[in-house]
Parts: C-alpha cells; structure tokens; sequence
C-alpha cells in the first residue's frame, strides 16, 4: 500500500471511530476548532469560554499529563494566546490547506504565531519550574493548539511522527519544509 492510500485509509478509520462514539476524547478537537472558527466570524468573543475549550481540549490530548508545566495553571492562562489567535492577520491560517504555504506571507504568518506561542509558553514554563531549562519547548504542544484552533498544521505528537519518518514523508521536524 502506498502512503497517500495508507493515509487515506487509517484517516477514514479514525473519522469512522469517532462518529460512532459522541462523547470520545478526541471529539474536544472537533469542539475546540468549531468554537474558534465561529469565534473569528463573531463581533463578540467569549475568550474565557475559549480558553476553557483550548484547556480542556489539551488536557484530553494529553498535554496535561504528568510534569507538564500547564498541569500548573488553570485555564486562564490561555487567554493571551486565544486573543493573538483570533488577531484577523491569522484568519488566512484558519483550514488553510497544504498548498496554501507556498505562499512567502502565510508563511511568515506561521512563524510569526510559531514564535508568539513559543515565548509566552516559554516564559510560563521557567516560572513553573524555577530552574533554568535546557530543552526547548516543545514542538507537540504548539503544533497541538495550532491544529486545535486553526485548523492548519499536524500535531506533532510522537504518532504522527513515527508515521511520517515509517513512510518517509519527512523527517519528523517540525517546520515549514515538513509541512510541505
């Protein structure tokens, strides 16, 4: 079986699990976003009801669990970044397809919201753990709120990673070229 036929099939057997299982885990995905995309299209926005969906919609996608330095904060934390998400500069990344990046400006959007997340997670994350850290933040939970709330990247997530190395998409990194 090639890879577009591999990805095309455990795609439509995930999608097949969900829709049997209305209150699954993986549905707080499917909440999250839809909430988001309406968000964008609203004059008034709720962004401590949203940050409350992008909390909870992490926690069922695992990045709350064990030492994560979020397990810490409670959902209010998540504001700043729902306001710089719902920013109309970043409407264009909202369900913006694979082709959409090889144009320069989305782009540069991507890295602009990229570099945004990274810093404030970054500077929670030194607060939490009182030490300073040597790691970077981690790729999973940026590209985790970026396909949570717009919809345009994969969620580099240690699946998703072993399946694009497996099939020899890329090269697991989390950056433009792999996106492409």
């Amino acid at each position: 079986m090639d890879t577009v036929d591999l990805i095309i099939k455990s795609s439509t057997e995930f999608y097949n699990d969900l829709k049997v299982d209305e209150n699954g885990r993986y549905r707080s995905w499917e909440h999250c976003y839809s909430h988001f995309i309406k968000a964008r299209e609203s004059k008034e926005v709720d962004y401590d009801y949203l940050s409350l969906q992008l909390a909870f919609y992490l926690a069922s996608w695992g990045m709350y669990r064990g030492s994560s330095f979020l397990l810490q904060k409670d959902y209010k934390v998540h504001i700043p970044v729902v306001k710089e998400l719902l920013n109309e500069k970043y409407d264009v990344l909202a369900g913006i397809d694979c082709i959409g990046f090889k144009n320069d400006s989305n782009q540069k959007l991507l890295q602009d919201i990229n570099s945004f997340l990274e810093q404030y997670y970054d500077k929670i994350r030194h607060k939490v753990k009182e030490q300073e850290l040597k790691n970077q933040l981690s790729f999973t939970l940026i590209t985790k709120i970026l396909i949570g709330t717009l919809g345009c990247v994969p969620a580099y997530d240690r699946y998703f990673i072993a399946g694009i190395k497996n099939q020899k998409v890329a090269t697991g990194n989390y950056n433009i070229r792999s996106i492409m």
